[in-house]
Order: structure tokens, then sequence, then C-alpha cells
């Protein structure tokens, strides 16, 4: 049985015999940094005359060999397979902006919010905009289907290209992404009901704040109207559920913060994917100064941590 490593040079060394029907021009493996620096391997595969590829992550290929589901020629066959799926996706012109034109880019441009010290590596190229403990990564919205949201990085290299400033870069994802997904909050209960998770009974002094689609919605977090029409004049605590979604409660109704701090480490811990791990931390919003803060750490934000309105 081959080694992941050893997997990975297999099937870039034999998908050119499943691909004799197209014109090939280029195939290779490309290393990605995901969120909170998780790092996965793609395969490439380049059509000659065309510089728009799709990258399959192997990772989930290689598990499915390792454990006997698959053979390298049915990993070969379904990498296929998603080769084609994807490139339909660009041929149909889903990608129908160029990187190189911020005309084409700026209305794609939106916020995720994330870790900051747990993607170091994924920030050290990016425009963002820290937050806390927390950071403002600026992406670029590739396709938005019934497949999901793809994605990149919007990059110091693009900012330079495109000659604008970062605050401008900012200040426009901020803008576009409450278009793009429109923010939601609905009463924990409802969320729950709906998952099929849990059928409720009665109110609860708990709400999710996230977006329509409930795709990275935590970034709603930062928007003060949002918070400050919600909390109705009530300093409201935020408990960071994951990069999607934050739960929403009245500070009065949380009695003990150690102890509710305690339980967002372990449900970080056991139940949150690494992937999509938002902070240990509890934050408050103060109905008054319209501002935010680390809950253990109350001080006020500094300039560069101003909530958007």
């Amino acid at each position: 049985m081959f080694s992941y490593e050893e997997f990975c040079q297999a099937v870039v060394e034999q998908l050119p015999g499943y691909l004799t029907q197209y014109d090939i021009e280029n195939i290779e493996l490309n290393k990605v940094t995901k969120n909170n620096d998780i790092e996965m391997t793609g395969v490439v595969i380049l059509r000659e005359g065309e510089t728009l590829a799709p990258n399959i992550h192997l990772d989930l290929f290689y598990e499915f060999y390792r454990v006997g589901y698959f053979t390298l020629d049915n990993v070969c066959k379904a990498i296929v397979n998603e080769y084609e799926r994807a490139y339909e996706s660009i041929a149909e012109n889903k990608f129908s902006y160029a990187l190189n034109d911020f005309e084409s880019v700026k209305d794609k441009l939106f916020i995720k919010l994330i870790n900051h010290e747990a993607n170091k590596e994924v920030l050290k190229n990016a425009v963002y905009e820290k937050h806390m403990d927390l950071a403002a990564c600026v992406r670029v919205l590739a396709r938005f289907d019934e497949d999901g949201i793809g994605s990149t990085v919007y990059d110091l290299g693009l900012l330079e290209k495109h000659g604008v400033s970062k605050s401008e870069v900012i200040r426009i994802a901020f803008e576009n992404t409450r278009k793009l997904f429109r923010p939601e909050i609905k009463n924990i209960f409802e969320v729950l009901e709906n998952s099929g998770d849990y059928f409720a009974t009665g109110n609860a002094p708990l709400y999710v704040l996230t977006n329509e689609y409930g795709i990275n919605g935590a970034a709603n977090m930062l928007y003060t109207d949002i918070l400050d029409e919600f909390a109705q004049g009530n300093n409201m605590v935020i408990i960071p559920s994951s990069i999607h979604d934050v739960i929403l409660m009245k500070d009065s109704d949380a009695k003990d913060m150690c102890s509710l701090r305690e339980l967002v480490k372990h449900v970080n811990a056991t139940i949150v994917s690494k992937s999509e791990f938002l902070s240990n931390n509890i934050y408050k919003f103060d109905a008054k100064t319209k501002q935010l803060s680390i809950a253990d750490n109350e001080k006020e934000l500094n300039q560069d941590d101003k909530l958007r309105d």
C-alpha cells in the first residue's frame, strides 16, 4: 500500500491514461493551506491554451484507498469524474471575471471571519483586518451554486496588481458580504428543530446569528447595526459556535461566564471540526458604546477594531 505521498505521486503519473480524450497541458500536485492552517494536497489538471483549472483534493480519495474501498484505478476514475464536473462549472462561465481586473473582482469580495492565531500561515499573504483574536479575511467569490461556495484568498499580490488601498478593499468586502449572504438571526430552538436534532416546546434566551445559507456567517458579529438592533438596549454575550455562526444571549442571562467559557472550549475540542474552529473566547457587545470586546478583557477597542456599521 502506498503512503500518502506515494499515493499522490502515483495519481499524477497514472491520470494521463484516463484523460486521453482531452488535450492536457499539465497535471501537477498543488498544496493548499485551508482554514486554521490545515494543509491539503490537490491535483491540478490544466488543458492546453487555458489558464483556469480545477484543484481536486486528494485527502478523501486517499482515505478510500487506505481502507480498501477504492483501488488506484477507482481513484483515478473518480478524479476524472470530479474533474469533468468541475470543468463544466468553469465552462458555464461561473468564473466569469478575471482576477487581474479589479472592476470585475470587486463585487465578488467578501469577508470570512477566522481565528487569527490559528491561521498565521494563511494570513501571511492575505488582506485582512484584525479584530481582537479574530481576523476578517477578504476572499473572492469564485462560484456559488448547488454544490456550495468556492472562493480564494484576496492576497497582497492582487492588492498590488489592482493598485487599490487595503482599507478600500476591506471596506468593499464588508459592504458586499451582507449583500451576497443576507444576515439572519433565529431562535436556537428553531434552528435545532429544522435540523431534526431537537424539538422545542418553549422559548430559549439563545439566538443564532448566521446568514441565509449558514456558511461563513460568523462575520456578521462585526456589524454594529445588526447587533444593536437585536440587543434593543441590552448588553449581549456572543458565543463563537464556528466560522459559520455565533450564538447571542443577553448579558443578564449569562450567570456563570467561567463555566460558559469552559463549555465553549469543550465543544471546540470535541465537536467542532478543526477547519471550522473560530475561537475559545467569549465576547460582549456593549449596547451603549456599540463596541465589542473579549469578555474577560473588556477594554475598549482600538481604532483597528471598530465595528462595522
